[in-house]
């Protein structure tokens, strides 16, 4: 399945762990994609791999304490805005 495959190369950006492939692959399969399925289909998936990710996200807030939240939410937001939506889009 060729949005599986993008889905497991794109998710562990929300890990910090970067791509699994270079942009112009993913953009391959993102192409793929969209003539293999509906666009309206394609936008539900990508709307999926974006609430996975921020739940991904959100798991890294757990057990941290009332005085060190604000900071780490300015930490997850500046990676989450800095590195993770820009090669989100470039996707």
């Amino acid at each position: 399945d060729t949005w599986g495959s993008l889905v497991v190369k794109v998710l562990p950006l929300f890990n910090g762990e970067g791509l699994k492939l270079c942009i112009e692959d993913l953009n391959d399969l993102v192409r793929r994609c969209m003539n293999d399925r509906p666009l309206h289909s394609l936008y539900d998936d990508i709307n999926e791999l974006l609430e996975s990710g921020m739940f991904t996200l959100n798991g890294k807030l757990r057990g941290v304490p009332d005085e060190k939240l604000v900071s780490r939410l300015v930490e997850l937001w500046s990676f989450f805005f800095g590195t993770v939506i820009p090669y989100f889009e470039g996707v």
